[in-house]
C-alpha cells in the first residue's frame, strides 16, 4: 500500500470541480442513507462500508481528520461491526491508519489514493 503523510492524507480541503461535484454528489447520498435512518427506525438496510468510504471522501475533501471512532459512527453500524468494515477496507488498500498529526495519542482513519480515486469513478458516472 503506497504510504502518505498524515497531512497530504488529509486533505487541504481545496478540492477542483470535478471533485466539488463528487463531494456534493457523497454528500447528498449520505444525507440520504442518514435520513433514511430517521425515517425508517430500526429497518436494517444500510450497507456501513459504503457509508464509511462516502464519509471519509467528504472529510477528506473538506480537510477535517477523522479518528477510527468517527468513522464507526459514521458507519451507522455497531462499533464491531464498523471496526469489522474498516479492517476490510483497509486490507483492501481503500483506508489506511495513521497518528493524528497534532495528537499522537489518536489514530486516525483516512482515504488512500487508491479509496478516493475509486469514489470519484463512481460519483462521477
Amino acid at each position: 500500500m503506497p504510504r502518505e503523510s498524515a497531512a497530504a492524507a488529509l486533505g487541504d480541503g481545496e478540492v477542483d470541480s470535478g471533485q466539488e461535484k463528487a463531494v456534493a454528489k457523497a454528500t447528498q447520498l449520505l444525507t440520504v442513507l442518514r435520513r433514511r435512518r430517521e425515517v425508517m427506525p430500526g429497518l436494517d438496510c444500510g450497507d456501513p462500508t459504503w457509508e464509511m468510504l462516502l464519509d471519509l471522501y467528504v472529510r477528506k475533501a473538506e480537510g477535517h481528520a477523522v479518528s477510527v471512532t468517527s468513522a464507526c459512527i459514521g458507519s451507522g453500524a455497531p462499533s464491531t461491526t464498523a471496526k469489522r468494515h474498516l479492517g476490510t477496507l483497509e486490507d483492501r488498500g481503500y483506508v489506511a491508519r495513521r497518528s493524528h498529526p497534532a495528537d499522537r495519542r489518536s489514530t486516525v482513519v483516512y482515504l488512500t489514493d487508491k479509496g478516493a480515486a475509486s469514489l470519484e469513478s463512481l460519483l462521477a458516472s
